[in-house]
């Protein structure tokens, strides 16, 4: 069983985005995960295997006291995330050329996920630097994008049927 904490403002869609994509991309071990979300990490105890953070929120975060196995930031504020969660890895995203999870391209329905180095999932797979297509319904945000499926690959996700996902 994983633990998977998303720190998101109200009304995000991070999370909307990976239940809606989780079972049938890890092949119906939805049941594996519990997600908790929250625009409040003061309610986040104990210790979680992924915690999600989405910009808006680490913008405006000040005190927290969060523990990880993997943190999963977006690459500006990264650092200072990091300095409010005891975590083992921290994983960013963004469009730098030094964030981890990454965009090389991105139109209304499908985007290339690109990872920029070697990812450790959560269930101790390492997924290799590479290229990955993406599919999604609706007008959708790059950050939203990496949200959701650099999460579900965090968690072990099948790569190969993103591009099967409407």
């Amino acid at each position: 069983m994983y633990s998977i904490a998303i720190l998101e403002e109200l009304g995000g869609k991070i999370t909307d985005g990976i239940e809606a994509r989780l079972d049938f991309l890890t092949e119906g071990k939805a049941e594996s995960f519990i997600i908790t979300r929250s625009e409040n990490p003061k309610i986040f105890r104990g210790r979680y295997d992924l915690i999600v953070i989405t910009a808006e929120m680490a913008q405006n975060l000040s005190e927290w006291d969060l523990e990880c196995s993997i943190l999963f930031a977006p690459g500006q504020y990264a650092s200072r995330v990091a300095g409010g969660v005891n975590t083992g890895c921290v994983v960013s995203y963004g469009m730098s050329g030094k964030d981890t999870v990454t965009i090389s391209s991105i139109n209304e329905d499908m985007a290339v996920l690109a990872l920029q180095r070697e990812l450790m999932t959560l269930d101790e797979k390492v997924l290799d630097r590479q290229e990955i297509p993406v599919r999604y319904s609706g007008r959708a945000s790059s950050d939203r994008v990496m949200g959701i499926f650099g999460s579900l690959l965090l968690m072990g996700a099948d790569f190969e049927k993103f591009k099967n996902l409407t």
